[in-house]
């Protein structure tokens, strides 16, 4: 098989997983309470220990440097994010429906139900938490890896 076909049959195959993927929600509920209850001690115990490695990293004499530092802003954005998803589940959970209506059923065709409170719009920003977490953990990866190339 040539090159060039190859290719082809891979963007192909590329194209058609694409054209059949079904939504991905980036906020799910959980079943039962116990699931939640289990999930958001997760979030808080998850916070905790990102206060106190910190504080850790802080209060060390040692950790100066930009990877350090960049390990610092790595753990403020995890912990906004921490927060965001905690206080999203929460809403997410006293919502009497669902934040987006999905009228067409189709991929292209989700609009956002015309917010009726206050809640439904801090509901739709505290969703947004990607654009904590990604920044989080390019900040862990950049400080690691001036960690690892000896930056400190």
């Amino acid at each position: 098989m040539s090159g060039a076909r190859r290719t082809l049959g891979l963007l192909a195959g590329l194209t058609a997983g694409l054209a059949a993927a079904a939504p991905a929600l980036a906020v799910q509920t959980h079943g039962a309470p116990e699931g939640l209850y289990a999930h958001q001690i997760g979030h808080v115990l998850f916070a905790a220990a990102l206060v106190f490695l910190y504080v850790k990293i802080t209060l060390s004499p040692l950790a100066t440097g930009r990877g350090w530092g960049a390990l610092k802003l790595s753990c403020v954005f995890f912990f906004l994010w921490n927060l965001a998803a905690f206080a999203n589940h929460w809403l997410e959970e006293a919502r009497p429906g669902p934040l987006f209506n999905g009228a067409g059923g189709g991929l292209w065709s989700r609009s956002m139900a015309v917010p009726a409170a206050n809640a439904d719009l801090l509901a739709y920003l505290l969703s947004l938490d990607h654009l904590l977490c990604v920044p989080a953990m390019v900040f862990f990866v950049l400080g690691l890896k001036r960690l690892a190339e000896g930056e400190s």
